[in-house]
């Protein structure tokens, strides 16, 4: 039984590749932009109830806490990948979005090799990936219902995403200098 509870909340991480392979799929065509945005909604309240769920059903583990980000990346980078393809974003911003998440990955797992196992994400990366969300949504509801300065104001979430990307890129990176300075004056300490 309690496997079956550790088993609950990955899935609902999990399904959010799911989804969205699914609109990735469904965008080429414009028509089905309402149905994409249902699959995002419900997409969007699965990345909220994995972690609530794994508290409640008190199995959080350092797997969950490592799958939710990557199911996260996969999510929004395949959509946007599918987005991008059909011409509504400029492939520079697919660019920026992979290579942030590919640099944190890589930064949160070395930091789980030295034994750093509760690397949280930070507030500042969480508030980006919902912006890039916002982002995507935009895109998906001015497909659907377009109006004068669509835009205009698609272009300005899309310069506003960008900037989120490189501040929270930037305040991941203190803290990886940070912990890592921290690892190193401590091994200085137990090597004296």
């Amino acid at each position: 039984m309690r496997y079956l509870l550790f088993v609950l909340p990955n899935l609902l991480s999990l399904s959010r590749i799911g989804f969205g392979l699914w609109v990735a799929l469904l965008i080429q065509d414009p028509q089905n932009a309402y149905f994409c945005l249902w699959l995002m909604f419900f997409a969007a309240w699965t990345d909220i109830f994995d972690g609530a769920l794994a508290r409640y059903l008190e199995v959080e583990s350092d797997f969950g806490c490592r799958l939710d980000p990557v199911c996260d990346g996969i999510f929004l980078i395949s959509i946007l990948s599918a987005i991008v393809y059909a011409g509504y974003l400029p492939i520079w911003y697919l660019v920026c979005v992979f290579v942030r998440y590919i640099i944190l990955y890589f930064m949160h797992y070395h930091l789980f090799l030295l034994g750093f196992r509760h690397v949280s994400a930070l507030w500042s990366g969480k508030f980006t990936a919902f912006f890039c969300f916002f982002l995507i949504l935009n895109v998906f509801i001015t497909l659907y219902w377009p109006f004068r300065f669509h835009e205009l104001w698609v272009s300005t979430l899309l310069w506003l995403s960008t900037l989120l990307l490189c501040f929270s890129f930037v305040f991941y990176m203190v803290r990886y200098v940070q912990l890592m300075s921290k690892r190193d004056h401590n091994q200085q300490i137990s090597d004296k």
